[in-house]
């Protein structure tokens, strides 16, 4: 789910945390699905990481949402993937994406926090980051929360906003 080509008459969602890898790359992959094709989506990072932590792909793969050339994204590069219009939200998904100076803030229509907990170090104070099996009741449980906060929040967040049903499960 590469970010599509941005329409200048769809209002831009973007979701911001601080290294781009896990939770508003959940979000972003969350929102499309529910959003489908009436905004643009994008995430990005404060200080974007090396890479998207492979285990919320898998997360969101369980539900058969993929990120294809998943990467980590500055705000500048965020920017650019939507052409400089003004993101209609931005929802921060972390503590320090909410904390950071940023300038994205005053272009927003809206701007709201959101703060989720971090799959990596749940996993990892709870003794389990060393294995996928152990690790990743740790990252659904923070996906079907940022997915549950959508459903509930979107329509209000995003005026005008008729999310889509959720997809029957995958086997």
């Amino acid at each position: 789910m590469a970010a599509p080509p941005a329409s200048p008459s769809k209002p831009v969602v973007l979701f911001l945390c601080t290294a781009n890898a896990c939770r508003s790359q959940m979000a972003e992959a969350l929102a499309r699905r529910a959003l489908g094709e009436q905004a643009d989506v994008f995430s990005a990072g404060v200080r974007p990481g090396e890479r998207v932590d492979p285990r919320a792909l898998l997360a969101l793969a369980e539900l058969g949402l993929a990120l294809p050339g998943a990467r980590n994204k500055s705000i500048a590069e965020a920017e650019a993937l939507f052409a400089g219009r003004k993101p209609a939200l931005v929802v921060t998904v972390c503590g320090n994406a909410d904390e950071e100076p940023c300038p994205i803030y005053g272009k927003a229509a809206r701007k709201v926090h959101r703060g989720f907990r971090d799959p990596p170090h749940l996993a990892r104070d709870a003794g389990a980051a060393e294995t996928d099996e152990a690790a990743l009741p740790f990252y659904r449980e923070v996906r079907d929360e940022i997915e549950a906060m959508l459903r509930a929040e979107l329509r209000e967040l995003l005026p005008g906003a008729e999310l889509l049903p959720v997809p029957a499960p995958v086997a």
